[in-house]
């Protein structure tokens, strides 16, 4: 009777020690990872209307100017990636420009040319220091097929030093 007892006991720490590595196991699948991708001032290009502005290599800025630029850069977030977190912009604003800093974070599907909007803000506090500005976001879910771009309208005053998106990954 007691080696029956025994395999009983044994078998019920087994079955707890495989229910807990279980429970353990689904917990850490559960939880996501996140990563961030860094769009430097050097990804932003003109968007073809000609308006100047100046990309400083030495201080790794990009300035606006009276004309207000409107410049687009690459998002090159990794097709694993599940949501976008947050979108942060590095900009001064001394309070001199005719309007806010505008950014625009668009998915664009390029097998049928829908462009949905992540982010469309302007918001910015005048100030001659670099601030960090978490723009609040329309939409979180990535979708499949998609590629992204961030685009901004940059007015004189107005000085931006890069953006980062945080993400979500499985």
């Amino acid at each position: 009777m007691k080696e029956k007892s025994k395999f009983f006991v044994k078998f019920f720490h087994m079955m707890v020690a495989v229910t807990v590595l279980s429970v353990v196991g689904a917990a850490d699948s559960a939880v996501a990872a996140t990563g961030s991708v860094v769009i430097p001032v050097a990804e932003f290009t003109d968007d073809g209307f000609g308006a100047s502005y100046e990309k400083s290599f030495g201080g790794g800025y990009l300035s606006g100017s009276v004309e207000s630029p409107c410049l687009v850069a690459p998002v090159k977030i990794p097709g694993n990636a599940t949501k976008i977190n947050k979108l942060i912009v590095y900009l001064t604003d001394d309070g001199t420009g005719g309007f806010d800093p505008l950014f625009q974070l668009t998915a664009i599907d390029m097998t049928t040319a829908f462009a949905e909007d992540y982010v469309y803000s302007d918001d910015t506090v005048a100030t001659d220091t670099i601030q960090a500005i978490e723009l609040t976001l329309l939409k979180q879910k990535l979708v499949k097929g998609r590629v992204y771009q961030l685009g901004t309208c940059l007015a004189n005053g107005q000085v931006l030093y890069g953006a980062k998106v945080l993400y979500t990954v499985p």
